[in-house]
């Protein structure tokens, strides 16, 4: 290249890449290219200017490194002014010439992009101005409680260096105090603050540019909010038609005015109540369920035929206890004929006299010394049954000491629940020819009736002055079935030996025998269910009925 004879500036240029011989290249400042500067052929003079670059990089360098506090100073250096630019586009005294490159004319002008003042807020400081918002506080004295207006945002501006030289230090620290909300520094409310509070009544709306529904509180009803997911604001619309706040419905609390202690006892006593009607709530459910199996047991299951059997004609199966009936029976034939006899007599002469007196005072005489021993026979039957023995171990005879009691009670039970029929009968019979079948047929009935219910409550209170007890009585509700089952078979019996009684007595000495062989069938019959019938409610006796010594070993009637 030529030498050129233009003069040479002051200020350093860059040189355009030679090729030298006799150094190599040092540094890449030797390489850039500056078309429009002159042409150093001379070896000395480009390490000169190659010189001069590396202090003015340098420099620049040393100009751009700040101290850790002195961001202010950096900024004022580092920012542009456009202020001190020359119109005709050449650097200014004072001003470090900007360098160019090749491509410069090619690019467009591009703006700077601007630097936004607003301060960080760390979480802590968001929500503590959700919680101001919640319960704010009284305004101090001396200060305004309204909030200031906020400032108007300006269009953002290219900062200058009179405005970076007054422009306070960005500071990393939270603001001391936070802000209430977005309506106090000129914007919308943010959502959470939107007037919601604790049991407040909210309703349901949608935004209208992008429909996402959300629930405010009745209190924020023409408040500006924002939307949380297009983030644009609307105002709240109010409550739909026909909509109508729900009621809060606060119940009284018991421990309300208690000690923790108190009311954890209080606490305690509930839960406790809970499970015991919790458990007898089950016990009971478990009883009627126990109660029902038991009951369809008994309509599934075949009947058993020889156990009705048994407890409803066993002494039939027993010779010792059909030895007694046929016996009684024999004696009580007699005493019926005998008593038949005085009654038909009409004679004047002297035998036939005798034989009246006879009749009318031995016929009770020897019905009263036969009817104890039958009664006590009877008693052990009743005993036997009611414990289940298939037959009576010890039969008591005519043993009348050692079985007083027993004859006693079943005797005074016997004539009590004859006493009312008999006072009955006369009464409606009166002196009519047939006063004395309606005083039998009173008897009877009276009898059937009344009988067991005396006899079990004199055994149950152990005494023959109360002929009634509680427990019996209880009873004829509680085991309604086994009192039914008494009377339904005694009704049977009953029945067949009055309408025999009404057919036969009153005409021959014969037929008034026969009459007499069935009042023994009917004692032990009846006997044979009251003990059958103690033994099905005997859970409502108050006693128990002793096992004969001689029969423990005896398997019982199944």
């Amino acid at each position: 290249t030529p030498q050129s004879t233009t003069p040479q500036s002051t200020t350093p240029q860059p040189l355009t890449q030679q090729p030298a011989a006799s150094k190599p290249r040092t540094s890449l400042d030797e390489q850039r290219l500056n078309l429009g500067g002159p042409a150093l052929n001379n070896l000395a003079e480009r390490e000169q200017v190659v010189l001069a670059n590396k202090a003015m990089k340098a420099q620049q360098h040393a100009s751009q490194r700040v101290g850790p506090g002195d961001y202010q100073a950096a900024l004022t250096s580092a920012a542009p002014s456009p202020a001190a630019k020359p119109a005709s586009g050449k650097p200014g005294a004072g001003t470090t010439p900007r360098k160019r490159s090749v491509f410069d004319d090619d690019l467009p002008e591009l703006a700077e992009l601007t630097h936004s003042n607003r301060r960080q807020v760390d979480a802590e400081t968001l929500l503590s101005s959700y919680a101001a918002e919640e319960s704010p506080a009284k305004p101090r004295t001396g200060k305004s409680a309204t909030p200031s207006a906020s400032p108007q945002r300006t269009p953002a501006t290219r900062p200058t260096a009179a405005s970076t030289a007054h422009r306070p230090p960005p500071s990393n620290h939270p603001p001391t105090k936070p802000r209430r909300n977005g309506a106090a520094q000129g914007g919308p409310p943010p959502l959470l603050a939107a007037g919601k509070k604790q049991g407040a009544p909210e309703y349901r709306i949608t935004c209208k540019t992008c429909g996402t529904p959300q629930y405010v509180a009745l209190s924020a009803k023409g408040m500006r909010i924002k939307c949380p997911d297009c983030f644009s604001q609307f105002k709240v619309p109010p409550p739909p038609e026909g909509w109508k706040p729900p009621q809060a419905s606060v119940k009284p609390s018991a421990a309300a005015g208690m000690s923790f202690a108190e009311a954890e006892e209080l606490h305690q006593a509930q839960m406790q109540a809970k499970r015991r009607a919790r458990t007898s709530r089950l016990l009971e459910q478990a009883e009627q369920e126990v109660a029902g199996s038991e009951l369809d047991r008994r309509y599934d299951d075949d009947f058993d035929t020889a156990t009705f059997v048994q407890r409803t004609f066993g002494f039939f199966k027993d010779p010792v206890a059909m030895a007694h009936v046929f016996g009684f029976a024999i004696i009580f034939a007699g005493v019926f004929a005998l008593g038949q006899f005085g009654a038909n007599s009409t004679a004047n002469d002297h035998f036939s006299r005798g034989s009246l007196l006879l009749a009318v005072i031995g016929a009770p005489m020897a019905a009263l010394l036969f009817a104890l021993p039958m009664l006590s026979c009877g008693m052990a039957l009743l005993e036997s049954v009611a414990n289940r023995q298939r037959r009576v171990a010890d039969w008591p005879g005519f043993n009348l000491f050692e079985n007083a009691g027993d004859m006693v009670a079943i005797s005074a039970a016997l004539l009590g629940s004859m006493i009312p029929g008999y006072m009955l009968g006369s009464w409606l019979g009166g002196e009519a020819e047939g006063a004395g079948r309606i005083q039998i047929a009173g008897m009877m009935l009276s009898s059937f009736a009344l009988f067991p219910v005396f006899l079990l409550s004199m055994l149950d209170n152990g005494s023959i002055f109360a002929p009634l007890s509680q427990s019996i009585v209880r009873s004829l509700t509680e085991a309604a079935e086994a009192w039914a089952g008494y009377y339904l078979k005694t009704a049977v019996a009953f029945s067949f030996v009055m309408l025999l009684w009404l057919l036969l007595l009153g005409k021959s000495e014969g037929l008034a025998s026969i009459a007499g062989l069935l009042l023994p069938l009917l004692v032990f019959f009846t006997c044979q269910q009251i003990g059958a019938l103690a033994d099905d409610i005997g859970e409502h006796l108050s006693f128990e009925i002793a096992l004969p010594e001689e029969a423990e070993g005896e398997p019982p009637a199944s």
